[in-house]
């Protein structure tokens, strides 16, 4: 069978283990953008906190949040955000920004430091996925292997290091809970998928690779 044959584990030290490995991952992602946290706000982050009306409110502005475009507390006039093309709804992160807002105010280094978690939580979810999707065919070791790769991967410093890209992270994060449950739980995984639609547009394409995953 290919599990048996397929050495992935001679790559890896002997002390790791299979319980060990989200930990190792977790902690990881926790180095790897620990640099982040000093940093200051990026250009797209005026739109998502610190320059917006609804954002800065606090607690007080998440319903005006999921009330309107992402764009609407930026351009602080009704109609502006058609400025921009194509519409954008987004109003998990923005919520968890107002939160932040609320408690830590405009400090930039909180908002990087939830992101820094936020990414490290999502690379510890793929890990569980992964290896779960592959029990029957390889060891764990080889999820263990992707998941190091993805989160050491330089394309993912834009949505780690650009504060307002933790909508990117949120998607997928919520789209792989979405898959956890797929096979087991209908109800849960698409109470997860349809959160992930409010985190980015982009999960539209796990209804694509979510049940491809399991066919294959």
């Amino acid at each position: 069978m290919a599990k048996k044959n397929l050495k992935t584990s001679s790559l890896l030290p002997s002390w790791l283990s299979r319980k060990v490995a989200p930990f190792i991952l977790f902690f990881g992602g926790l180095i790897l953008f620990a640099n982040t946290i000093g940093h200051d706000y990026a250009v797209d982050d005026a739109i998502a906190i610190y320059d917006n009306e609804f954002t800065t409110e606090g607690i007080a502005g998440i319903p005006d949040l999921w009330k309107y475009d992402s764009f609407r507390g930026f351009f602080k006039e009704e109609g502006k955000e058609n400025l921009v093309s194509g519409g954008r709804y987004r109003p998990l992160s923005m919520t968890l920004f107002a939160i932040e807002y609320q408690v830590f105010g405009d400090n930039p280094s909180a908002f990087h430091f939830f992101n820094v978690i936020w990414y490290a939580l999502l690379i510890t979810l793929l890990f569980y996925w992964l290896s779960g999707l592959f029990a029957d065919k390889f060891p764990w070791q080889l999820a263990f292997l992707i998941a190091l790769l993805y989160f050491a991967h330089p394309v993912h410093v834009e949505a780690v290091a650009n504060i307002k890209g933790r909508d990117e992270i949120l998607c997928l994060l919520l789209c792989l809970l979405s898959a956890q449950f797929f096979m087991k739980k209908p109800w849960l995984s698409g109470f997860f998928l349809l959160l992930a639609f409010t985190a980015k547009e982009m999960a539209v394409t796990a209804l694509v690779w979510i049940p491809m995953a399991y066919i294959a």
